[in-house]
């Protein structure tokens, strides 16, 4: 916000614009003409659609600019700008109308800071969003890795009942197609997951065993079936 003698605005009474409150000066999505924006007196919302709805992002005060990205990019408002105060009053300069605000250097110099402003804060916008998907990527991985322990930890407690319990020819039959179903959905909803899909090693179950997840009776079982080879992988 910059203060500004009323004197230095008469020049520009020619593009002065009035706005009620809640009024729509810019709208994000839109592609206009209006240019940018000097706000004379009030005070406007800065608004960005998120999901269902549209959050705050900040407000501005005058005496400022806004609306300043459409003299560096002609494509559709990335914002929505309303008017917070009962009566707003800006001028709205047109890209062929900048040059009576650049005139004058005090004006140059506030529309340019207002760029490195905005240049600052889309730069820290960029560095959080950044940071934001490194944490949701790294929980992403932890869901996966967890849900591929269960489903796998499922697979071979089906083989080793399979390879270890006494059963009839359809009992074993059946054992035999509940294996394969359970290991088609992995390779088919997990892509590249073939190579890890094995008996889970004894060390993965004293593992899961220290954590109290293996009840001590299949845990027992396991420890007879399992090949003396899976026994040693620790």
């Amino acid at each position: 916000m910059f203060d500004i003698p009323d004197g230095e605005f008469e020049r520009f009474n020619s593009f002065l614009q009035t706005y009620k409150k809640g009024a729509p000066i810019i709208v994000e999505g839109v592609q206009d003409d209006k240019g940018v924006f000097l706000l004379r007196s009030g005070k406007v919302g800065v608004y960005r659609q998120q999901g269902d709805g549209r959050g705050l992002i900040t407000t501005i005060e005058a005496v400022n600019f806004f609306g300043e990205m459409s003299l560096v990019t002609s494509g559709p408002r990335t914002v929505t700008i309303e008017a917070l105060s009962e009566q707003v009053l800006a001028y709205s300069f047109r890209a062929a109308e900048v040059q009576a605000l650049m005139n004058d250097p005090k004006w140059g110099y506030m529309l340019c800071s207002r760029l490195v402003m905005n240049l600052k804060n889309n730069q820290e916008q960029i560095f959080e969003l950044v940071g934001q998907n490194k944490a949701l990527k790294k929980e992403l991985e932890q869901v996966q890795e967890n849900t591929l322990e269960v489903l796998i930890t499922v697979h071979s407690t089906h083989k080793a009942m399979a390879a270890g319990t006494v059963l009839n020819a359809r009992e074993y039959q059946y054992m035999i197609a509940l294996n394969k179903l359970l290991e088609n959905l992995l390779v088919k909803r997990l892509p590249g997951i073939k190579e890890k899909l094995s008996i889970l090693p004894m060390a993965a179950w004293r593992r899961l065993n220290d954590e109290g997840i293996v009840p001590i009776i299949l845990y027992k079982f396991l420890e007879e079936t399992l090949k003396p080879s899976d026994k040693n992988r620790l």
